[in-house]
């Protein structure tokens, strides 16, 4: 069989995993440490919101400064590097081929942590573009747009050099949100770095970015993450390839203008926020196509070993069609006069972040682990312990944000309401949402463990193989990895 694959020029699972492991591992360890990084100046930033003299001795530590410094290395730092390790290693799996030369996959990826760190401390010392959402400074944007081009070229190359001539879903959707990227990333903050339009321009530009940076690239790609490993769990695939085609392609028309209808209620021509309600209101399309096509797919016998992502698969699903399904409730006139402009669609974005595409990945994560380390995981336990921290904080720290949003904007809609006094009623908020995003760094963080606990594991067998190379070796035979599991 591998002989056959071998003259076909596709390779096995084995080479393919051992060709891409030390890439796809970097990116999901330094992932984890800006998701600890990130977290923590999220929390913070809650607690300055609600108590400004908190840590007040520093100017560089301020709440103008910490948001967007938070969500820079959540955005870019954290979900980004998650995401692109998944893609790497579902794209070589599914061409058959794994990218030639990974070191010039790690070489941008240590030059994306360089642009992030630089991003980080460039806000914190007031270096900032000043528009929400796309706030990272001239020299680290560019950066980290070289950075994702080293790193996306690689990782696409095995689509282009595989001889297996058949393209699935997940591919689909793969592909394009790296495209994406590199259009709206390349778009927004070459216009708001070096054009710097004056005026309400420059907040329409970044609110365009920020959005479909994290529709068309953190949205779109975890969708694919999803059509490729909840069929590889279940052995069911999805209801019709012509419904996950229409799903598609209409996800990727309607969200890149659906942004645009949260600038409604600020200062900006009416027919602007209009086109965008609209392209909002199409989003049912793919709510619907996604929704009936992924359906049997989560249908099947699922293994003992393979629960767990299953799980964070079928979280990653729910979390999906809640996003879709309240961002297009929110389009709609009769809610709009009450969620605009308040922490509504803050807490949309973070279950976009943290529920869809932080549990996709996870899924991946938990999933491919064994195979990419090849050894099997004892402590089941542990890995429902992850799970429940995910759900959990998914929950924690995007709920009150939603259910707080709909509470502030009742309040405000009352003229003679004093904003200070809603943020005092609202204080709950953060103090749940600490409590979440605590939980979720410690899900990350397991997963992160589980890989560095895995190379103290090699090394020590290195030091056993030297020493008794002939046991060491029947161990690590296939057969006895087939009935681990690990295959």
């Amino acid at each position: 069989m591998e002989a056959d694959l071998k003259q076909s020029g596709i390779q096995t699972s084995a080479g393919v995993d051992a060709s891409s492991k030390s890439w796809v591992l970097f990116l999901w360890l330094s992932g984890a440490g800006w998701l600890c990084i990130g977290g923590l100046l999220a929390l913070l930033s809650d607690i300055k919101l609600v108590h400004p003299d908190f840590i007040s001795g520093y100017s560089w530590m301020t709440y103008g400064k910490t948001v967007p410094a938070s969500q820079l290395a959540i955005t870019y730092g954290f979900i980004s590097q998650f995401l692109l390790g998944a893609a790497v290693y579902v794209i070589a799996r599914l061409s058959g081929s794994a990218p030639q030369n990974s070191l010039i996959g790690l070489f941008g990826t240590v030059f994306w942590n360089i642009g992030v760190t630089l991003g980080v401390i460039g806000i914190f010392l007031g270096h900032t573009t000043g528009q929400l959402g796309m706030e990272a400074p001239r020299y680290a944007s560019s950066v980290l747009f070289i950075a994702f081009i080293v790193m996306a070229v690689w990782a696409l190359m095995p689509i282009w050099t595989s001889k297996n001539d058949k393209i699935y879903a997940s591919t689909w959707y793969l592909l394009a949100a790296m495209l994406c990227f590199t259009w709206v990333f390349f778009g927004g903050y070459y216009v708001i770095g070096w054009i710097q339009p004056e005026g309400i321009l420059g907040s329409v530009i970044a609110k365009w970015g920020s959005t479909n940076l994290l529709q068309l690239w953190v949205v779109l790609g975890s969708i694919g993450l999803i059509y490729y490993i909840t069929p590889k769990i279940t052995g069911s695939s999805p209801t019709s390839a012509s419904l996950a085609a229409l799903g598609f392609w209409t996800f990727l028309v309607f969200s890149s203008g659906a942004g645009i209808s949260e600038l409604r209620g600020g200062p900006f021509p009416q027919w602007l926020t209009a086109l965008g309600v609209i392209f909002k209101s199409f989003m049912i399309i793919p709510l619907l196509c996604i929704a009936l096509s992924l359906k049997s797919s989560f249908k099947g016998e699922v293994s003992t070993e393979n629960r767990i992502p299953y799980l964070f698969s079928a979280l990653s699903a729910v979390s999906l069609i809640s996003w879709m399904a309240l961002s297009w409730v929110s389009s709609c006139e009769f809610f709009a006069r009450y969620l605009s402009l308040t922490w509504f669609q803050q807490g949309l974005n973070d279950l976009a972040i943290f529920g869809v595409a932080g549990s996709a990945t996870l899924a991946v994560i938990f999933y491919s682990l064994p195979r990419l380390l090849g050894r099997s995981f004892c402590c089941s336990g542990f890995h429902w312990i992850a799970f429940i921290s995910q759900l959990a904080g998914v929950v924690l720290f995007t709920t009150p944000s939603i259910l707080g949003g709909v509470i502030q904007g009742l309040w405000m809609a009352q003229v003679d309401l004093d904003v200070n006094a809603v943020l005092t009623h609202l204080e709950w908020v953060y103090m749940i949402r600490g409590l979440g995003i605590l939980m979720i760094i410690g899900s990350a963080s397991y997963a992160a463990f589980m890989i560095k606990w895995s190379f103290y594991q090699s090394i020590r067998r290195g030091f056993e193989l030297i020493k008794n190379p002939v046991e060491q070796q029947q161990k690590e035979s296939p057969a006895n990895q087939a009935q681990e599991g690990i295959a």
